[in-house]
């Protein structure tokens, strides 16, 4: 649904504009590490549902400043 497959620099663009919190971001670390949203959540021990919430949230804070 939402890709993070930015480079390096758009990543550094993106941390330098956007304010995340600490599970915003760790999501951010696993999604650019290949993991599946099923491993995410099992890893964040949340459900399939809430992770799309937190990825939907990411996106848009991704969006208003690219």
């Amino acid at each position: 649904m939402y890709n993070f497959d930015f480079s390096s620099a758009e990543y550094e663009r993106i941390f330098d504009k956007c304010v995340f919190s600490d599970v915003e971001y760790k999501i951010i670390y696993l999604k650019r590490r290949g993991y599946s949203n099923i491993q995410i959540a099992q890893e964040l021990n949340v459900s399939n549902a809430t992770l799309s919430r937190c990825i939907r949230k990411i996106a848009n804070k991704i969006m208003r400043e690219l």
